[in-house]
């Protein structure tokens, strides 16, 4: 004897509240994903400086050229003697402020021209660049 199949599916109801359970918890994990990008940034900038004084650190050291960064208010340039080789842009909230020298530069054996310290202001973070007198690596510092 012959006997109807039900339908097996979803009523419009169902898909509704379901979708809406998806949109909710993809609303809550934007911000989420918004400040890991934030921290990213942050975290790939700072490494990016470290790097450049690290270049023009070696830089200065290997040749007779006069090599330095100046930092202005929103970005920070490379000079290879009176020639920008690179201009880094902070990204959006940081803000860099050397203390004691307007220009970071090194001696042909590697020492630093001027100890110092530059402050550096992130959205999420306060840190101090220090640069210590002889050939040692500057080190950050939270605060």
């Amino acid at each position: 004897m012959y006997q109807p199949q039900l339908n097996k599916g979803f009523t419009l109801l169902e898909l509704q509240i379901s979708l809406g359970i998806i949109a909710i918890l993809l609303f809550l994990s934007v911000p989420v994903s918004l400040s890991l990008l934030e921290q990213q940034r942050e975290k790939e900038f700072l490494e990016t400086f470290e790097h450049d004084v690290l270049y023009i650190q070696h830089l200065a050291s290997s040749t007779l050229n006069n090599v330095r960064i100046t930092f202005q208010s929103d970005k920070y340039t490379i000079f290879y003697e009176s020639k920008a080789i690179e201009v880094r842009e902070y990204p959006p909230g940081v803000r860099m402020a050397p203390s004691s020298f307007r220009y970071l530069s090194f001696t042909k054996t590697g020492s630093i021209r001027q100890a110092g310290q530059i402050l550096i202001t992130t959205p999420s973070h306060h840190y101090s660049a220090v640069f210590p007198p002889g050939k040692g690596r500057f080190h950050l510092v939270e605060y």
